[in-house]
């Protein structure tokens, strides 16, 4: 996921991980809103996860 967000523009500063769920603690720029990060943080994690297990997530 630091990937993904340098790719965006932005830090991973901290990701955890779990199971089910992966917390983070991002730096974003100021035009950059929360709902946004996420959605690049969850759109290129699936993508990366159906590349690597060719499942759909």
């Amino acid at each position: 996921m630091g990937g993904i967000a340098r790719e965006n523009g932005f830090r991973a500063l901290c990701i955890g991980g779990m199971a089910e769920h992966a917390p983070a603690l991002l730096s974003l720029w100021p035009t950059l809103t929360i709902a946004k990060a996420v959605q690049l943080v969850k759109a290129g994690s699936s993508a990366w996860m159906k590349e690597v297990t060719d499942k759909n997530f």
